[in-house]
């Protein structure tokens, strides 16, 4: 069995009591600008569709960048959910938040914060020096991590500032009909087109405080050949969210791997503010359907350290890069994390996650809500079905580097975290003799 390390909170599966709720968000394209000067120019790269990181800079923004956290808070347990506009929220940046935090007296365990990212493809480049993520984001600049990391913080400094009594609602919608999303490694099969939206209202007045979505496409609806800075589609979504409701809409990419947008006609260009529009109109639907709401919540999270399974990086039709040298260039663990908020679950998975099996996650779930979301925190490549190892097509034969077994590794794992955290489990986990961390327990991941 692969040797795991579990980390949450306590050994009780969640704590219950009234709710406070703060945001914070901050302009990243504003904070940018502050520091490099006008941004319409060639020294900073764009991350996503590859080679641009390297060879390409950008042609100024099309609509701002933004950086946002929730701050939630029981009384007895708390919880940073943490996004960008950004392609991903890897460990340097989530790492360097953390840290960041800590310096300004705001110590947050890793279980205590859910990190993701839009995933905009239009976005800047430039804060890893991991070779796994060097193709999508490029050389690592340490001027751009800082600003980055800085206004991480200072979005979840923020949200913590100025809590208020709150109340929490969850609601769905299959968005199936609207035809927006497409399977990119083959547009015959399944696709995810639930849309969930998390809903805080002020407990005595019920005025909206914020919302909160995720969605599953990509968001590559900016074309590649436009070098221009963009939030893309979430972008869009949030905009509209915000002009219909007055407070601010915080999105999350959901399990994109495979997941892209769906050919809305030409010219593409137009497909941001398109799927922002019809996304984020049934977003404003949902917060006005006004869903049972509850203003004492149940917080559980923990955070697992997986000890990953040897890389398989491709070279060709029937070539395999050696194992060691792959272990060399790539991650030997990474942190799948788990949240629970009353009977809904988020699992924040460190990579490009199938939708596919993020239904079957959902589906496989008895009396919880789980919902999948990508980027968290970390990145180890794509997670897509088995029976798409074979294929012809990048996410198979480029991204998916950790190999056709990965799907079980990650899924089982998942279930697991999913039971740890699972309200009704009255199992105690038992603290192994010898660990200095009374929070800290070692499952098997099988």
């Amino acid at each position: 069995s692969t040797p795991t390390t579990w980390s949450s909170p306590s050994r009780s599966p969640g704590s219950s009591g009234p709710l406070r709720v703060g945001v914070g968000h901050v302009d990243l394209t504003a904070r940018l600008r502050d520091f490099f000067g006008p941004l319409g120019t060639k020294h900073l790269s764009l991350a996503g569709h590859g080679k641009r990181a390297f060879t390409r800079g950008n042609s100024g923004p099309a609509d701002p960048l933004f950086a946002k956290a929730i701050s939630i808070d029981n009384g007895r347990r708390r919880l940073l959910i943490l996004t960008a506009d950004l392609l991903m929220l890897n460990r340097r940046l989530a790492e360097g938040t953390l840290e960041e935090l800590a310096r300004r007296g705001l110590s947050f365990r890793r279980d205590e914060v859910l990190f993701s990212a839009t995933h905009t493809h239009s976005a800047y480049a430039g804060y890893t020096d991991r070779w796994v993520e060097v193709p999508s984001v490029g050389f690592h600049r340490p001027d751009v991590s800082r600003v980055l990391i800085h206004a991480l913080a200072d979005a979840c400094e923020a949200s913590t500032r100025k809590r208020q009594q709150a109340e929490i609602a969850f609601a769905t919608a299959d968005l199936s009909q609207e035809q927006l999303v497409v399977n990119r490694i083959d547009k015959n099969s399944t696709t995810n087109d639930l849309l969930d939206v998390m809903i805080l209202r002020d407990s005595s007045t019920h005025r909206l405080i914020a919302s909160l979505t995720i969605f599953s496409p990509h968001a590559t609806c900016r074309p590649r050949r436009d070098e221009s800075v963009s939030a893309d589609y979430p972008g869009a979504v949030c905009r509209h969210v915000e002009a219909e409701t007055g407070v601010p809409c915080l999105f999350l990419a959901g399990a994109v791997g495979s997941m892209g947008p769906a050919d809305l006609g030409p010219p593409r260009e137009n497909w941001i503010e398109l799927m922002g529009a019809r996304i984020g109109s049934h977003v404003v639907e949902l917060i006005n359907a006004r869903k049972s709401a509850s203003s004492k919540v149940d917080i559980a999270c923990a955070a697992v350290t997986l000890t990953l399974p040897s890389a398989e990086i491709k070279l060709g039709e029937g070539y395999r890069l050696s194992p060691i040298l792959s272990r060399f260039l790539l991650p030997g663990e990474t942190t799948l994390h788990g949240v629970r908020l009353g009977r809904h679950l988020f699992l924040s998975m460190p990579a490009d996650f199938s939708g596919e099996l993020a239904k079957e996650i959902r589906t496989s779930t008895s009396g919880l809500t789980t919902i999948v979301t990508s980027f968290g925190g970390d990145y180890v490549g794509y997670i897509i079905p088995k029976k798409y190892a074979d294929l012809p097509t990048y996410e198979a034969q480029s991204a998916s580097i950790l190999g056709p077994d990965a799907d079980t590794f990650f899924t089982s794992a998942a279930r697991r975290l999913v039971e740890h955290l699972t309200p009704a489990d009255p199992r105690e986990y038992p603290v192994p003799s010898g660990d200095t961390n009374p929070y800290t327990l070692r499952i098997s991941a099988n």
